[in-house]
């Protein structure tokens, strides 16, 4: 027997039913909302840790401009921009600082000379506050009171 042209064999065709692209269609969507929601949430905890790691780079600069300064005044006010870089004022900045030393002794437990340290040691306090957000926080150092 001849097959003739007509009846020759053609595979059939396999596609996605509707029922199978309805539901392709609605994971994919569950996926792209999910990770949407939670861009607020990571952009927020990056802003966060970076406001941190500007105020601990402030607190560093304020350590070492007190560890070769003039060591007999402590206290005064300074700005700082977006890169924690020093300002010469308030104009450009976003942070504002207050460095003030407090009356105190260092006291660690378990310490027989902790009387002897606090002649050694000399306490700041330094106040941080976002000039964008108006939020404060204060630290406090212990700073040598010889510069070394």
């Amino acid at each position: 027997m001849q097959k003739s042209a007509l009846s020759c064999s053609v595979a059939p065709h396999r596609a996605f039913s509707l029922a199978e692209v309805t539901i392709a269609l609605g994971l994919a969507t569950f996926a792209v909302l999910s990770v949407a929601g939670l861009l607020p949430l990571g952009l927020g905890t990056l802003r966060d840790s970076k406001v941190q790691m500007l105020e601990t780079q402030i607190l560093r600069d304020v350590s070492a401009q007190n560890a070769v300064g003039d060591y007999t005044n402590v206290s005064y006010t300074a700005w700082f921009d977006n890169d924690g870089q020093r300002t010469s004022g308030a104009d450009g900045a976003v942070f504002r600082i207050d460095v003030r030393e407090v009356a105190g002794q260092p006291i660690y437990p378990g310490s027989d000379q902790a009387f002897d340290l606090g002649a050694s040691l000399k306490a700041v306090r330094v106040e941080i506050q976002d000039l964008r957000t108006q939020a404060r926080r204060t630290n406090h150092l212990w700073l040598p009171r010889d510069g070394r």
